[in-house]
Protein backbone atom coordinates (compact mmCIF):
# COMPACT_ATOMS: atom_id res chain seq x y z
CA UNK A 1 0.00 0.00 0.00
CA UNK A 2 1.48 3.36 -1.19
CA UNK A 3 1.89 6.23 1.43
CA UNK A 4 -0.94 8.37 -0.30
CA UNK A 5 -3.36 5.09 -0.39
CA UNK A 6 -3.02 4.32 3.12
CA UNK A 7 -3.20 8.34 3.93
CA UNK A 8 -6.76 8.26 2.27
CA UNK A 9 -8.16 4.88 3.76
CA UNK A 10 -7.65 6.74 7.45
CA UNK A 11 -9.08 9.52 6.12
CA UNK A 12 -12.59 7.89 4.35
CA UNK A 13 -12.84 5.92 8.09
CA UNK A 14 -11.63 9.21 10.57
CA UNK A 15 -13.65 11.50 9.17
CA UNK A 16 -16.99 10.73 8.88
CA UNK A 17 -16.73 9.16 13.08
CA UNK A 18 -14.98 13.07 13.49
CA UNK A 19 -18.17 14.46 11.34
CA UNK A 20 -20.77 12.66 13.49
CA UNK A 21 -19.20 13.68 17.22
CA UNK A 22 -19.27 17.11 16.23
CA UNK A 23 -22.37 17.40 14.03
CA UNK A 24 -23.99 16.23 17.83
CA UNK A 25 -22.37 18.79 19.52
CA UNK A 26 -24.79 22.11 20.20
CA UNK A 27 -22.74 25.24 18.38
CA UNK A 28 -22.92 26.96 22.08
CA UNK A 29 -20.61 24.28 23.35
CA UNK A 30 -17.80 24.69 21.35
CA UNK A 31 -16.10 25.12 24.89
CA UNK A 32 -16.90 21.52 25.90
CA UNK A 33 -14.27 19.59 27.10
CA UNK A 34 -14.47 16.12 27.91
CA UNK A 35 -11.96 16.23 30.26
CA UNK A 36 -9.98 18.30 32.38
CA UNK A 37 -6.86 19.53 30.64
CA UNK A 38 -7.78 18.16 27.57
CA UNK A 39 -9.07 20.36 24.22
CA UNK A 40 -12.01 21.81 23.63
CA UNK A 41 -14.56 20.59 20.86
CA UNK A 42 -13.48 23.59 18.92
CA UNK A 43 -9.55 23.58 19.46
CA UNK A 44 -9.77 19.94 18.34
CA UNK A 45 -11.73 21.01 15.11
CA UNK A 46 -9.64 23.68 14.29
CA UNK A 47 -6.39 21.13 14.75
CA UNK A 48 -8.23 18.54 12.89
CA UNK A 49 -8.82 21.59 9.65
CA UNK A 50 -4.80 22.54 9.87
CA UNK A 51 -3.18 18.77 10.25
CA UNK A 52 -5.68 17.30 7.42
CA UNK A 53 -4.72 20.20 4.79
CA UNK A 54 -1.08 20.13 5.61
CA UNK A 55 -1.00 16.30 5.30
CA UNK A 56 -3.26 16.43 2.30
CA UNK A 57 -1.74 18.56 0.48
CA UNK A 58 1.52 16.59 1.15
CA UNK A 59 0.26 13.08 0.00
CA UNK A 60 -1.34 14.31 -3.14
CA UNK A 61 1.39 15.99 -4.28
CA UNK A 62 3.14 19.21 -3.07
CA UNK A 63 3.39 21.41 0.22
CA UNK A 64 1.56 23.01 2.68
CA UNK A 65 1.09 26.22 1.82
CA UNK A 66 3.37 28.90 2.85
CA UNK A 67 0.60 31.06 4.54
CA UNK A 68 0.59 30.66 8.00
CA UNK A 69 -2.95 29.99 9.86
CA UNK A 70 -3.59 32.20 12.67
CA UNK A 71 -2.89 30.48 16.13
CA UNK A 72 -5.91 29.94 18.42
CA UNK A 73 -5.58 30.92 21.58
CA UNK A 74 -7.20 28.26 23.89
CA UNK A 75 -8.66 30.62 25.70
CA UNK A 76 -10.91 32.29 23.11
CA UNK A 77 -11.44 29.28 21.09
CA UNK A 78 -15.55 28.06 21.82
CA UNK A 79 -16.46 31.63 22.95
CA UNK A 80 -17.61 34.98 21.11
CA UNK A 81 -14.50 36.23 20.87
CA UNK A 82 -12.96 34.07 18.39
CA UNK A 83 -15.15 34.35 15.88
Amino acid sequence: MTEQNFFFDKWNREAPKFDKVMDALPPDRLDYRPAAGSRSAAEMSYQWGVESCSARKRVIGGSPSSRRLPVARRSKLGTSESR
